[in-house]
């Protein structure tokens, strides 16, 4: 599976508008002073780019590297856990788990939208509160405190998200640029 010049841009182009319509959530979470609050609107919108990006490319890797550059892109921002290590790892552990669970599902339907969009939210989660735990114990204590209490609801956001990003996909997956990228 060679990677295109085209696919490559396409990745970094992901990756940046996924770090801008995530933005709006560190909105949030800077007026209610409530750490993880930003996570609500990124989430969806997370999950929704998961799927994007898995039927887009639907190639192993794809994930894998727009997750990476939106984690590099976001550390600057409260996105994910804070440092530098911690937010790397965290949005290339991420962007791996998308692509494997990708690569046993390989199909458009709602019902992968659905599983890519929830499993991307509850890995993200998971994997958030696991590296706080390692790199930063005196916030681990504020996450895994609610941490029960998110993972059902990170599953329905993700479920939501999920199945945003599987109707714009529909509505985007015939037009010229998709093609070209997808180098039907």
């Amino acid at each position: 599976m060679k990677w295109t010049t085209t696919q490559l841009i396409a990745c970094g182009a992901l990756g940046v508008l996924t770090l801008i319509l995530t933005l709006p959530g560190v909105f949030v979470s800077v007026v209610l002073q409530i750490p993880g609050s930003s996570g609500l609107f990124a989430g969806v919108i997370g999950a929704a780019m998961a799927v994007l990006i898995t039927f887009i490319f639907k190639k192993f890797g794809a994930a894998t590297l727009v997750f990476s550059i939106y984690g590099i892109l976001a550390i600057p921002t409260p996105i994910g856990p804070p440092g530098f290590l911690p937010k790397v790892l965290a949005f290339l552990i991420t962007g791996v788990i998308l692509d494997v669970v990708y690569l046993f599902l390989k199909n458009e339907t709602k019902t992968a939208a659905i599983v890519i969009g929830s499993i991307s939210l509850v890995m993200s989660s998971t994997i958030f509160v696991l590296l706080y735990l390692v790199f930063i114990p005196q916030l681990a204590s504020v996450y895994t405190s609610i941490f029960y209490i998110l993972l059902p609801f990170a599953t329905v956001m993700g479920s939501i998200g999920g199945m945003l990003g599987y109707l714009v996909y529909n509505k985007i997956k015939k037009t010229t640029t998709i093609i070209r990228i997808q180098n039907r």
